[in-house]
């Protein structure tokens, strides 16, 4: 025997449980994302969901929300609710484990459960049926169940209950009782578009008009997925649960007697849940790829780290290792008096080098030494340099660095096209240097006749203080205009110092800098 627990109209239950006030009013729920629109094209949004008050009104899932507005002028539009869905799906499942392990999510708002297990279902499905409805009520859920011979029966039999006009909460079709669903109309079956616009054709519009028909005949004009609505009218149909398996956690913890004000203890104490974690891996054939600290303080407060490691591994040395280079510099404001460690489980790698690559001996080695050099220099100081979306000159973003990670290819298109134009290369300094600059002489440049600036005419401060006898420019550029804070305007000028000394100053705001020198 199975069961089939449903809760009708899903989306409007989630909205329903934030909203009580919209319970037994004409509501739409519409899916902006499913047809890539936005709330500014609000009316273009299809509505997925109806209540039954808006239904009265002829409005169905697929109409706009313009076009369902136009037949109740009283409707109200609401948007999807993700969280709220995903709590009421929490619900659903939580209740469906409390009668069995073995169940099947079906469906959004559908569950098959496997029944074989609970004692007497067979002598009062009803009573069983009923049970499975009530503890969904009181966790606050409208739902209906039902019974069947084999899953497919079980979740007709649910559909069945939109049909009646009782207000039945249960339908049980056990074996023999097919006959039941005869006068229901063929939707109940929940064929196709394509067949049902077909069968309509033909005249057929319940499931006894569909048994009258031949299955070979079926197989012959319309394909498979017709014999498989014929057995399933018949309650022939025959298939395994897809069970709900929830996903193990590999976690353990440890609440102290005495407060721990040393590393040696804490370490101790770590690498004893590390080896209880990692032989409870072992046993699912899986490696850590994960990790997250909690350490519990006495004062209330808790520190938390994740570490997340270069390669999959389940050795212990390794992974106590790469915590002991944390907590080496680690200072907690006050003792220790819980720890708590959560591993999250991965595959273990395997590499495929070409003929003549080497990777990296030790990924696990590598990444302990990048950690210790950002506890001595910062960790935006150590990474993987990366060209960021910008036009700005010198802009690197420093990424954290992966042993495996590609380089970033602009780097190198900006390397090669900048040897290519050939010239002098220009040397950056890093960080460059604030000068002070004397400017006079307003003269004329070409491209720039109806504005004229004036020349920078000496550096007054710096290493590089004295008289500019060349200089050329200015090239303005800018960007980022559309934001605040990191919009940007720059005037770049090529200066010839009295020494031979060809530099780049640059102005921005008012104030002067030397970025580079040439040669």
């Amino acid at each position: 025997m199975y069961a089939c627990l449903q809760l009708p109209h899903p989306r409007l239950q989630a909205i329903w449980r934030d909203r009580p006030g919209d319970r037994y009013q004409p509501v739409a729920v519409l899916d902006d994302e499913a047809d890539g629109t936005n709330r500014r094209d609000r009316g273009k949004a299809r509505v997925c969901e109806c209540s039954p008050e808006a239904a009265e009104f002829g409005i169905h899932p697929g109409m706009t929300a313009s076009q369902a507005r136009a037949r109740c002028g009283d409707l109200l539009l609401r948007e999807r609710a993700p969280a709220a869905e995903g709590r009421l799906r929490e619900e659903l499942l939580a209740g469906a484990e409390r009668f069995t392990a073995d169940f099947e999510e079906t469906g959004p708002g559908l569950v098959t459960l496997d029944m074989a297990g609970i004692a007497g279902v067979e002598r009062r499905p009803q009573e069983i049926g009923t049970a499975l409805v009530g503890e969904l009520e009181e966790r606050g859920c409208v739902a209906r169940a039902g019974l069947g011979a084999n899953p497919d029966l079980a979740r007709v039999a649910v559909r069945s209950l939109a049909w009646r006009r009782d207000a039945a909460e249960v339908e049980v079709v056990i074996r023999g009782e097919e006959a039941r669903l005869d006068p229901l109309p063929l939707e109940v079956l929940d064929p196709g578009p394509d067949h049902r616009e077909l069968f309509s054709l033909w005249g057929v519009e319940t499931v006894a008009d569909l048994k009258r028909l031949r299955r070979a005949d079926l197989v012959e004009r319309l394909g498979k997925d017709s014999a498989e609505l014929w057995d399933l009218a018949m309650g022939r149909t025959r298939r395994l649960l897809r069970l709900v398996r929830p996903a193990p956690r590999f976690e353990a913890e440890a609440s102290l007697e005495w407060a721990i004000e040393a590393v040696e203890p804490l370490l101790f104490t770590i690498r004893r849940l590390l080896e209880t974690i990692v032989a409870r891996l072992s046993g699912h054939y899986l490696v850590a790829g994960e990790i997250a600290l909690r350490l519990d303080l006495v004062n209330g407060r808790k520190h938390r780290r994740r570490f997340r490691l270069p390669e999959p591994g389940a050795d212990v040395d390794l992974l106590a290792s790469l915590l002991h280079t944390h907590l080496a510099d680690f200072r907690a404001e006050a003792a220790i008096e819980g720890v708590h460690l959560e591993v999250v489980p991965a595959r273990a790698g395997r590499h495929q080098f070409d003929l003549f690559a080497a990777g990296v001996r030790d990924p696990n080695q590598l990444a302990e030494t990048v950690a210790r050099l950002e506890a001595l220099l910062g960790p935006d100081r150590v990474g993987t340099p990366h060209v960021p979306a910008t036009h700005r000159p010198g802009a690197v973003r420093m990424e954290r660095f992966s042993p495996g990670g590609e380089p970033d290819v602009r780097i190198r298109e900006v390397g090669q096209e900048a040897l290519s134009l050939g010239g002098l290369p220009l040397r950056r300094l890093r960080p460059r240097l604030a000068v002070s600059v004397r400017c006079g002489n307003r003269v004329s440049y070409f491209g720039d006749r109806a504005k004229d600036r004036e020349r920078p005419l000496e550096i007054d401060s710096g290493p590089l203080r004295g008289r500019i006898e060349e200089v050329a420019g200015p090239w303005r550029l800018s960007g980022d205009w559309w934001e605040k804070k990191l919009r940007w305007c720059r005037e770049e000028w090529d200066a010839r110092l009295g020494a031979g000394v060809l530099c780049r100053l640059v102005r921005e705001g008012g104030d002067w800098y030397v970025e580079g020198v040439y040669g």
